[in-house]
């Protein structure tokens, strides 16, 4: 009889571990469904939901949030509410160098459920001007003048300013023979690349460099023949936790000699 007792209490207390009720696939007796967008715009947040569904019934629970990535998205946890959903407000990080899919797990007693969130990255664009084109007498110099509406923009994916100024720095990655000098030109300060290379630029309240201008000179080729010259400016900005974005813009432009 004592021993029936005991083998009768463990089966109650094994009961009373479950959320809802004894047996089933692991500790719970019930389904747990994610929901979750699909997008998410760099550096906003979103909302995410668990709901928990059984055939006894639900109660209040906590559940746990977490992220495949969790410098992207960082983890939270909810109680479930009395129809047995849990809500949480998550937030993606504001600066990632490509797209990323981050898979978002659900957790509650002994069931889980995931979904993927595909993070879109923030947009650093050059708006590459028009190639710039000139006739002059063979063996002059010859300088250019290049500026955009603006020639560089820094946003979120949508477009939109990303909420404070940004640092954004530029370089001359490469450029074609026959380039003799490339100046940085921010509101009235002008500096050569060969002293400032790379430099660094803030944005203003709407993402772009709009006092930006790029001078570049170069030697008139012979009479009658015809030059074409490149220069190639990476683009890059940082941060402590990721990657850099990097992207590279082309200057082009052709002088023919007279």
């Amino acid at each position: 009889m004592f021993n029936r007792f005991i083998l009768g209490m463990l089966l109650i207390l094994s009961c009373s571990l479950t959320i809802a009720g004894c047996g089933g696939s692991g500790s719970t007796n019930g389904t747990l469904t994610i929901t979750a967008p699909a997008t998410v715009t760099a550096g906003k947040s979103f909302q995410a939901t668990a709901n928990f569904s059984s055939p006894k019934g639900v109660q209040a629970m906590p559940v746990s949030f977490t992220a495949s990535d969790p410098a992207i998205i960082a983890g939270s946890e909810a109680d479930t509410n009395s129809a047995g959903v849990a809500t949480v407000q998550l937030l993606a990080a504001n600066i990632i160098n490509a797209d990323k899919t981050v898979r978002i797990t659900a957790q509650a007693g002994g069931l889980t459920s995931s979904a993927t969130v595909t993070i879109k990255a923030n947009k650093l664009t050059f708006n590459a001007p028009a190639a710039g084109t000139q006739t002059a007498t063979a063996g002059s110099p010859v300088t250019f003048f290049f500026t955009g509406t603006p020639l560089v923009t820094y946003t979120n994916a949508d477009g939109e300013y990303l909420g404070s100024i940004k640092e954004i720095t530029l370089r001359v990655y490469n450029k074609t023979s026959g380039v003799n000098n490339v100046l940085w030109q921010d509101n009235l300060t002008t500096e050569t690349y060969l002293a400032v290379n790379p430099k660094t630029f803030q944005t203003d309240t709407t993402g772009s460099l709009p006092f930006l201008g790029v001078l570049v000179s170069a030697t008139a080729p012979a009479a009658g023949t015809t030059s074409d010259y490149a220069v190639d400016i990476e683009l890059s900005v940082t941060d402590p936790n990721f990657e850099p974005i990097v992207k590279h813009g082309l200057i082009t432009f052709s002088i023919t000699g007279q």
